[in-house]
């Protein structure tokens, strides 16, 4: 039984135990003043656990915290939110967003989980995979995240909006409309008024696939002052998406 027992000291089983004892000492503390020292170790054990690649005990952490978090009765709920966003800031979170393409499937499941339970925070380490021209399997993985955390993430979208590059605004603008929500209307806006039609084709199709009496406005306002291909380009995105509403 001796080489059993050996194994049970092997790092990745110590690793797994701490995960463990800390996870039940957060569900069983009580001491509000204790809360923050307590929330700060797992989000600390969480970024040793991405230096290790281990990504299933830190979805076992950071799901932990965001259960805390969103229970406001809890009394490390606060503590628990501040964590979260440290953690989603941390240079951990950012290196393995970088290696996002290397990724096996698996892997990449367990990341884009782990970026949605630390919130729109984590968006802004996914926002440069994004902002490439060229279509790759991290600009994909990434764009799937920041869809997956919904209206919440589309403050953070607003660098993209704004960016020099024409490839950038309009991946902004694909996002924004597979997010959907009317919180994008104010960022798709001022897309429609870009000088090339590849924007304002995806900010056009965007805003008509949100329904909200501001998205349909926003259109109409911009069929009436456009011309030339611009125009032909808003006319083209409307009638792809065969929307009734059109």
């Amino acid at each position: 039984e001796t080489p059993t027992w050996i194994l049970t000291l092997g790092q990745e089983n110590i690793r797994r135990l701490s995960v463990t004892l800390l996870i039940d000492l957060l569900n069983l503390e009580r001491d509000r003043s204790r809360a923050p020292d307590l929330t700060a170790d797992l989000a600390t054990l969480a970024e040793d656990l991405l230096m290790a690649g281990d990504y299933e005990q830190v979805q076992r952490v950071v799901t932990a915290l965001a259960t805390r978090a969103a229970d406001q009765s809890a009394v490390a709920a606060r503590a628990s939110r501040q964590a979260l966003d440290r953690l989603a800031a941390s240079t951990a979170v950012r290196e393995a967003a970088e290696a996002l393409g290397e990724m096996d499937d698996r892997e990449a499941d367990q990341f884009g989980e782990i970026c949605i339970l630390c919130g729109p925070a984590a968006a802004e380490v996914l926002l440069p995979l994004v902002a490439v021209e060229t279509p790759t399997r991290a600009r994909g993985l990434a764009s799937r995240i920041i869809v997956a955390m919904g209206a919440p993430v589309v403050d953070r979208l607003g660098p993209l909006v704004k960016s020099p590059h024409w490839y950038v605004q309009r991946n902004a603008a694909e996002l924004l409309g597979r997010i959907a929500t009317r919180e994008a209307v104010p960022f798709l806006q001022p897309l429609l008024r870009s000088t090339d039609p590849r924007v304002v084709r995806e900010a056009a199709r965007g805003l008509a696939g949100i329904d909200d009496p501001a998205a349909a406005r926003a259109v109409h306002m911009v069929l009436r002052t456009s011309a030339g291909e611009i125009r032909r380009a808003i006319v083209d995105a409307l009638v792809a998406g065969r929307d009734p509403r059109v």
